[in-house]
């Protein structure tokens, strides 16, 4: 019988005439794609696999040449991490090994996670029916899951684009609404975007990591910062003096002054992390 598809999202694009296009939305979805490529093909170098047929394909997909990659990223320990992943392309080189509880690799964390998860996911399918299950199940992926691929004839547009669809669509998480609320105030232009964006990206790492290592969940850390900080602050007529954290990003919304300087705003908080880490363990 005829696999149905499966729907994975929206990927929305922009491209400067002379570089890679730039995701501004789907991240997510690419990094999953490629990490589970990746798994497979380790699964099979494990299993010494030969057919050239059946390597090619993930090779091809995550690395057609020695400059040319499927994915890479302003996240610095991100991109530590895809400088290891790759070499799973390399017929010469052993497979890296991604080992969580490394200490040198603790800005991988997330990335290590989810490649060994879908590592052990594909190895389980193989353990339990055989090789040939795992490639079809491989097979289905490259032939039935679909995304809606959008590809924005400007920078600013792209970001347009991106906030209605998701307004629309399934909601992300709070703390992705404002990092995109805050990227959105460099959107103007692709040159202001490179200026900006990757200060902003480091800043808000510098937040999220500690956050993640203490166990503190990162939404609940922002609206007591904001508590602290900014709510109660000229009330409004009918607006309420604390937000709920679903109404965090309406309320910031409208309070242009508050991101005027998006780098001020996150340095800002980046100052309080410490105490709230210290707030949060006693």
């Amino acid at each position: 019988p005829q696999k149905k598809d499966y729907y994975l999202g929206s990927v929305i694009v922009y491209k400067k005439s002379d570089s890679p296009l730039q995701v501004i939305d789907g991240q997510q979805r690419f990094t999953s794609l490629a990490l589970l490529t990746g798994a497979y093909l380790k699964l099979l170098k494990k299993l010494e696999h030969k057919s050239e047929r059946i390597l090619a394909v993930p090779n091809f997909i995550l690395k057609k040449s020695s400059n040319e990659r499927l994915l890479t990223t302003t996240d610095p320990g991100g991109q530590k991490f895809y400088d290891e992943f790759y070499k799973l392309c390399e017929n010469d080189e052993e497979p890296p090994i991604f080992d969580k509880n490394d200490p040198s690799k603790s800005d991988q964390r997330t990335y290590i996670d989810a490649f060994n998860n879908g590592f052990e996911y594909l190895s389980k399918i193989n353990d339990e029916n055989g090789i040939e299950e795992v490639i079809g199940f491989y097979d289905y992926i490259l032939k039935n899951v679909v995304v809606a691929f959008v590809e924005a004839t400007d920078f600013s547009q792209a970001f347009s684009v991106f906030e209605r669809m998701n307004d629309r669509g399934k909601p992300l998480e709070i703390t992705d609404k404002i990092k995109y609320l805050l990227m959105s105030k460099y959107a103007n232009d692709d040159k202001t975007f490179d200026k900006n964006s990757k200060n902003l990206l480091n800043l808000w790492n510098s937040i999220a990591q500690p956050l993640k290592t203490h166990n503190i969940k990162f939404p609940q850390f922002i609206r007591y910062h904001l508590a602290a900080n900014y709510f109660g602050e000229g009330k409004k007529l009918g607006e309420k003096t604390y937000p709920q954290e679903d109404e965090i990003v309406s309320w910031l919304k409208s309070r242009h002054e508050i991101l005027e300087d998006p780098e001020a705003f996150l340095q800002k908080m980046l100052s309080d992390v410490e105490s709230y880490k210290h707030f949060w363990q006693n």
